[in-house]
């Protein structure tokens, strides 16, 4: 596979899919009609593609093409759409399950290695994160300058 081409972001045929958030066909792929010659030098001749949204915001652009000449309908559009809709669906899951994940590993490496231990006191602690929109707890144990504890 050839790997490499930069298209410029907004230009291209997915550049107007993604800019117009809207579908487009083309009865008629070349050099004139799109811009990433791996398309037009493997011999696509008709495309369709439509945009991928989640959050109300486009994250991709999904296109197929069409070796042999061809008329894309209404229907081929919806079906494709279709498509898009629940990989954008996926997408949105799989990219919210590793934000979440980043977000705990940041938060585990806040959590100090080990307590501080002074006569007179024993420190324990949990750490038990929270669901949903909610934040967090802080502790802290600390010397004060007259060297007692605070926590």
């Amino acid at each position: 596979m050839r790997q490499g081409v930069r298209i410029p972001v907004g230009r291209g045929f997915a550049g107007r899919i993604a800019a117009g958030h809207k579908p487009v066909i083309l009865d008629h792929v070349d050099h004139t009609t799109v811009l990433n010659p791996i398309l037009w030098e493997k011999g696509i001749r008709s495309m369709m593609g439509v945009p991928l949204v989640a959050g109300g915001r486009v994250i991709g652009v999904l296109h197929v093409g069409s070796l042999t000449p061809r008329r894309f309908t209404g229907a081929d559009v919806g079906l494709l759409q279709l498509a898009a809709d629940r990989a954008a669906t996926a997408v949105q899951s799989i990219n919210t399950r590793a934000d979440r994940v980043a977000a705990a590993a940041l938060q585990r490496s806040l959590l100090p290695s080990a307590l501080p231990a002074f006569a007179g006191a024993e420190l324990a602690a949990r750490y038990v994160p929270g669901s949903g929109g909610v934040g967090g707890d802080w502790y802290d144990v600390f010397r004060l300058p007259s060297g007692s504890w605070a926590w």
